[in-house]
């Protein structure tokens, strides 16, 4: 199996492609860097040095390369949510999307956002109505993105799979995400400041996260040649319950109240039934488990 992959070197991207390779797949990266070092234990992982707006310049590559399957990672600039990186990114990765389908990919999965799913609370399902008057432009593209392909994938024989992450943690995310950020004020012996203690989110582990989109790759067929699917937990942890574990494992004693365990207004929590039942995959790695792995890593 041959894959194409932008985003091949971020977060989700590494533990996507290490998971990937050990299964002798032939895998070709888009990467600003050609960081081989990360990916050095493998000889079936290739390089195109670029980015999203250099399609004409690696076109050629990638159509010797002739992927079977694509997994679109990449959108630059985060953290600029802004209209103008929006719009960059919506540009090429459509462009990136359509060169897939004229080369003939067997499917594409491309990466979306829990953020689709603004203005609504509580258990979310896949095919709940979004609400376009609480999108900012980062949401916008990402959702006119998904429109846009479901488009073109009439025209050819190809199955696009959009996927949802919803809070996705772990090991090499950013320090100044929440939980890094609060592993590293204990380490260095500083309170955290909080500004929602009580709030939740639904946290997935990296490594889940990866998990299923490679069993999205693995699976045989779907019934439909255009799905969505959530990728989460399926509950809600609270920011209060995050600080506890941290404390236990530093043996500290947890004098904050403990909050009331109904969904507030904008929290949301995924609905995984659907890629449950359709790919056979859940989570496996808890919350617990994911940060005391945290913290033993950063020490």
């Amino acid at each position: 199996m041959r894959i194409f992959i932008t985003g091949g070197t971020g977060f989700i991207g590494k533990y996507v492609v290490e998971e990937l390779a050990r299964k002798n797949y032939d895998i070709l990266i888009l990467s600003r860097e050609s960081n081989t070092e990360l990916f050095r234990d493998f000889k079936n992982i290739s390089f195109i040095k670029g980015d999203l707006s250099e399609l004409h310049l690696f076109k050629n590559k990638l159509r010797k390369f002739k992927p079977e399957f694509a997994i679109h990672l990449a959108w630059e600039g985060i953290p600029d949510y802004g209209a103008e990186t929006s719009l960059k990114n919506l540009m090429n990765s459509i462009a990136l999307i359509m060169t897939f389908c004229e080369l003939g990919c067997k499917r594409i999965v491309s990466v979306g956002s829990c953020w689709e799913y603004r203005g609504h609370t509580g258990k979310i399902s896949e095919g709940v109505k979004l609400n376009v008057a609480a999108f900012n432009a980062f949401v916008a593209a990402k959702t006119s993105l998904y429109c846009f392909a479901s488009e073109m994938i009439k025209k050819y024989n190809i199955q696009f799979i959009w996927v949802r992450p919803f809070f996705v943690y772990g090991l090499g995310q950013k320090k100044t995400s929440l939980i890094p950020y609060i592993i590293n004020c204990f380490k260095n012996g500083k309170r955290p400041i909080i500004n929602n203690l009580y709030g939740g989110n639904d946290f997935i582990n990296v490594k889940d996260v990866a998990n299923a989109m490679v069993a999205i790759l693995d699976k045989n067929n779907f019934a439909n040649k255009n799905s969505v699917y959530n990728i989460g937990s399926g509950h809600i942890v609270r920011i209060q319950e995050i600080l506890k574990m941290i404390y236990d494992f530093y043996n500290l004693k947890f004098r904050i109240k403990k909050s009331h365990n109904k969904i507030t207004h904008g929290e949301i929590y995924a609905d995984i039934s659907s890629i449950k039942r359709d790919v056979g995959w859940r989570p496996r790695i808890s919350i617990k488990k994911g940060i005391k792995e945290m913290i033993e890593y950063y020490g």
